[in-house]
């Protein structure tokens, strides 16, 4: 009677340790909270000061490369947002932030205020706020997925 105590015990214990490690490895997505209302609103500061005179104040961008010649200023949300980023990772949208904007500065965002502007356009892009702050970890973010949600 005992093993069979101590078998059913086991048994247990293995199946919460398996839920919970497939649960921590399961990927994150953009989805999940994974940025804070202030931190969006740090970032909307941010992106006014340095972003806005090229993606423009409603993110819409120059798609239609009416500024600058050559320089087309992308759109940050809806479906230019999502036809750039949908698959991707908060990695690849950090790194690309960070080394090459703002256009006139490039590289020369603090690794918090990046993350600050990218929570500003998940929010833009109607992604929901969490209860922690986006990280500037690389390896957390390449777990975090940018996808569209369908209707």
């Amino acid at each position: 009677m005992k093993a069979l105590l101590v078998g059913a015990c086991v048994f247990v214990w293995v199946a919460v340790a398996t839920t919970l490690t497939h649960t921590q490895n399961a990927p994150r997505t953009a989805w999940d909270g994974v940025y804070t209302q202030e931190q969006a609103e740090r970032g909307s500061i941010t992106y006014r000061q340095a972003c806005r005179k090229c993606h423009y104040a409603d993110l819409s961008g120059d798609e239609l490369g009416g500024g600058t010649p050559g320089e087309v200023a992308p759109g940050l949300v809806d479906d230019a947002f999502f036809s750039r980023w949908n698959g991707l990772n908060l990695s690849d949208l950090f790194l690309a932030i960070s080394r090459s904007m703002p256009g006139d500065r490039p590289g020369t965002l603090k690794a918090e205020t990046t993350s600050d502007v990218i929570s500003y356009i998940l929010q833009r892009n109607t992604f929901p706020p969490g209860e922690g702050e986006l990280t500037t970890d690389l390896t957390r973010l390449k777990g975090i997925l940018i996808f569209q949600e369908q209707d």
